[in-house]
């Protein structure tokens, strides 16, 4: 199994920060484009305003069809921004194929398993980090910034309350394409495909390249107390992405986190289950705990199977 370092081999034109700048350029690009084009159809056939633009896009809008508009235009825009981008910049700079990225050998069940237990496990023990970063207080001279990060937060927190208040089975599954789906393929593909590999060539040292990356991947989501938190996790998907060679189980570990945690929004909704897995509360520390040692004894076993499969 390769490695990330030899998973691609690049052709730049002009140097590897230059690519960087290309690919950011590209997915800005397609991030604006497909956001017109997802609210296009809403124009035309629902005569719709720039008010209610507006009211619905904040979340403040409870009818249905404006939370299908939310939907659109977050998935049109990421699908642009994260899939259609990165995939035009790799056909034009680059000398592998896109299903390249996409390759996983099959033949084996065990590294399915162990992502998705890992994953799981995190996020039981990051859940100490995000109690954590959300009690962060500045110091007076921070005062502006600290009302910046909490009215971010709190934007964020309405838009995610108004695109969970599913009034159907039908909208959840909706909520998994946009929030779980085409972040789970196409921030990986970008994140980790592209600009962690690119890292890694300028660095030549992986870890410093995984680091960097996440510290891009939690920056570029705009919320301050969710940073840490978010950084942990973008380091993990860097390692699952390193550990194995395949992008493909960086994908699945990004999908199950945002799928597992919209499913069990949905359930608590519903009332099946009592847990509010958006508490901010941590859990108990000898759980974090118990769950520690579980993530790490398979995080063991993955770097093993993958080190034995080198091998062979």
């Amino acid at each position: 199994m390769q490695k990330y370092n030899s998973f691609v081999e690049i052709r730049d034109l002009k140097g590897s920060w230059l690519g960087l700048f290309q690919i950011v350029l590209f997915c800005f690009g397609g991030l604006v484009l497909f956001q017109l084009l997802g609210l296009l159809p809403f124009f035309v056939f629902y005569d719709m305003d720039l008010t209610s633009l507006s009211q619905a896009l904040s979340g403040q809008n409870d009818e249905p069809i404006y939370r299908i508009l939310l939907y659109a235009v977050q998935g049109t825009g990421a699908t642009g921004a994260f899939i259609l981008a990165p995939l035009f910049y790799i056909a034009r700079y680059q000398n592998a194929p896109a299903s390249y990225y996409f390759s996983q050998d099959t033949r084996h069940w065990q590294p399915f398993v162990y992502t998705v237990l890992i994953t799981l496990c995190f996020m039981v023990v990051n859940s100490i980090f995000i109690e954590w970063n959300l009690g962060i207080k500045f110091p007076e001279f921070m005062s502006g910034f600290e009302r910046w990060a909490q009215a971010k937060e709190e934007e964020r927190r309405l838009i995610t309350e108004y695109i969970t208040d599913f009034s159907g089975f039908g909208e959840l599954l909706l909520a998994l394409v946009v929030v779980a789906v085409v972040p789970g393929i196409g921030e990986e593909l970008l994140f980790r495909g592209l600009i962690q590999t690119r890292f890694q060539r300028i660095f030549g040292n992986p870890h410093v390249a995984i680091w960097v990356s996440a510290l891009i991947f939690s920056a570029f989501h705009m919320q301050f107390y969710g940073f840490v938190p978010r950084l942990l996790l973008g380091a993990l998907f860097g390692y699952i992405f390193f550990w194995s060679g395949s992008l493909v189980l960086a994908m699945v570990a990004h999908f199950f986190n945002n799928g597992f945690s919209l499913v069990m929004l949905y359930l608590h909704k519903t009332g099946t289950v009592n847990f509010n897995i958006d508490d901010t509360e941590s859990v108990p520390l000898e759980t974090v705990g118990f769950f520690f040692i579980i993530g790490a004894a398979l995080t063991y076993f993955f770097v093993t199977f993958y080190n034995a499969a080198g091998r062979n």
